[in-house]
């Protein structure tokens, strides 16, 4: 079982620079996953995510995975969202299953 937690950072600016947001997943063992300074979308972030456990999954030659994903409080996904990423990734053979939390 893979932990994937992401976690939302919102960073004010001031007058010398913009405001911005960041975007950091880290796994069971604390270890950085994906990051993101750009403004990327929250569900492109979490797919980035995904898609680094698999990666890491085929280097190791491990067995499939069950994925969950913790979310900060500030990131709400619709049932309908939840089952439409669950799906898309569970289609590959390195992904038992993929649950949000």
């Amino acid at each position: 079982m893979v932990n994937v937690t992401i976690k939302l950072g919102q960073h004010g600016g001031s007058q010398f620079r913009h405001g911005y947001r960041s975007l950091l997943a880290t796994d069971n063992n604390g270890m950085q996953l994906a990051s993101d300074l750009t403004g990327m979308s929250i569900v492109d972030f979490i797919e980035v995510a995904i898609r680094d456990v698999v990666k890491q999954t085929i280097a190791g030659h491990g067995l499939a995975q069950d994925i969950t994903v913790n979310l900060p409080a500030e990131i709400v996904l619709s049932a309908g969202l939840q089952t439409h990423l669950s799906d898309k990734f569970t289609a590959d053979p390195l992904v038992n299953s993929v649950v949000f939390a």
